[in-house]
């Protein structure tokens, strides 16, 4: 998982679709959301530009497999504040522990 070694991390919800990534956003009003580009349902750049008119608070992160140009500009417009590719996520996650975020939403 990808916050294992951060035990002062709190996580506090999962979601298997970014249907419920938005009812879980609602509910429990994460500070930070690593969003799963793939999710199926509603894929996780559209749950992000959902995310970004209702819960502009939060900071949304991008999981994805590919570094595709196309993929990342579509989720920069719908509002990510950055992205991780889920190779190099545990070293970005490492990375984001210095800014002091603690409570995360994985989708």
């Amino acid at each position: 998982m990808i916050l294992e070694g951060f035990p002062d991390w709190e996580l506090c919800g999962q979601a298997a679709n970014g249907r419920e990534a938005l009812q879980k956003v609602e509910q429990l009003k994460p500070d930070v959301v690593l969003m799963d580009v793939s999710k199926p349902e509603m894929d996780g750049i559209e749950a992000t530009r959902v995310l970004r008119q209702h819960h502009s608070r939060a900071k949304i992160v991008l999981l994805t497999l590919h570094q595709s140009t196309e993929v990342l500009r579509g989720g920069f417009r719908a509002g990510a504040d950055g992205y991780l590719l889920k190779a190099d996520a545990e070293e970005g996650t490492h990375q984001g522990a210095a800014r002091g975020n603690r409570r995360w939403q994985l989708h």
